[in-house]
C-alpha cells in the first residue's frame, strides 16, 4: 500500500486526512490526494487547507476518469492533487499553481468575500 496516496470518498473523515496530510507534507514528502465523485469536493478542500496551514507548498491537479468497478459501462470522473514543499513539479502543467505563503490562501478568501 502506498502511504503517499491519500483517497478520498464521501465518507471520509476530512480532520484526520487534514492532519496526516500535514504532517507528511511538512516532513518534506511528495503527497498525493484523490477522490472520485462526491469525494472531489473533499479532496480539494483537504488540499486547499493543507495548502493555506503549512505554506509554501508547490501543487498540481488533474482530472481523471475512471471505469466504475460495478458498472465497467460507466465512468467517474476523478481528481488527484499533488502537494509539496519541494520544487520537483512541472511548472509548466495546465493544473500547476505556484507557492502561497501560510495563511495567505484563505486570507485572500475572505477579503474577496467582504469586499463585496
Amino acid at each position: 500500500k502506498d502511504d503517499t496516496v491519500v483517497r478520498v470518498t464521501k465518507e471520509s473523515s476530512i480532520r484526520k486526512q487534514i492532519g496526516y496530510m500535514i504532517k507528511r507534507v511538512q516532513a518534506g514528502d511528495k503527497m498525493t490526494i484523490t477522490g472520485l465523485g462526491l469525494g472531489m469536493s473533499k479532496a480539494i478542500l483537504i488540499a486547499s487547507i493543507v495548502r493555506d496551514r503549512v505554506g509554501d507548498v508547490h501543487l498540481v491537479n488533474s482530472f481523471t476518469e475512471v471505469e466504475d468497478k460495478k458498472r465497467p459501462d460507466f465512468k467517474v470522473t476523478g481528481i488527484s492533487i499533488v502537494l509539496t514543499t519541494k520544487s520537483d513539479l512541472e511548472s509548466s502543467d495546465i493544473g500547476y499553481q505556484h507557492p502561497e505563503a501560510q495563511g495567505e490562501t484563505f486570507s485572500r478568501f475572505q477579503a474577496e468575500r467582504e469586499s463585496k
